[in-house]
């Protein structure tokens, strides 16, 4: 069970860089990314997360044009940057029980598959634009940089660790 909880985490980490180097404005939902000090748990770390892999997946939909995609990029770093202070909240929680770590894995799971569904669109969306791709393809590098220096924590979400 923590091989594939961690493989999800992971997947939505690094799957949204690696689909927009291998590829070549809505409303954006913002979780609260502050401090918030004994009042977070694994359960509520994870669904911020989720919110910010939704609101980085709206921003790479809403890059139609050099300046969307100059907008989207100040998002997606803006999701970066979030999800990093998330870790860092994360890494200072309790361990889930056995009972929150099985609804962590779940939340997760469905999260997965819906975000990779999502990914996918926004993806495929962006890539019929050359030069929207080439302004959002440098911010998702960047993004992926920071989930590999924060990918020991994301690991350990839903996973009990």
């Amino acid at each position: 069970m923590k091989k594939i909880t961690k493989s999800i985490v992971l997947g939505l980490a690094f799957s949204t860089a690696s689909l927009c180097c291998s590829y070549g404005e809505g409303a954006v939902a913002e979780a609260a990314v502050e401090e918030k000090a004994g009042k977070d748990t694994a359960d509520s770390l994870t669904d911020e997360m989720v919110a910010q892999f939704n609101t980085l997946t709206e921003a790479i939909a809403a890059a139609k044009d050099k300046a969307s995609a100059e907008a989207s990029v100040v998002k997606i770093n803006k999701v970066g940057d979030d999800i990093a202070a998330i870790a860092g909240r994360m890494a200072k929680v309790d361990k889930p029980t056995a009972e929150e770590q099985t609804a962590l894995t779940e939340k997760m799971t469905a999260a997965s598959a819906d975000m990779q569904t999502k990914m996918q669109e926004a993806m495929v969306g962006i890539m019929q634009n050359q030069e929207a791709a080439a302004i959002i393809m440098p911010a998702m590098m960047e993004f992926g940089k920071k989930m590999a220096e924060n990918g020991d924590v994301l690991s350990k979400i839903g996973s009990g660790e």
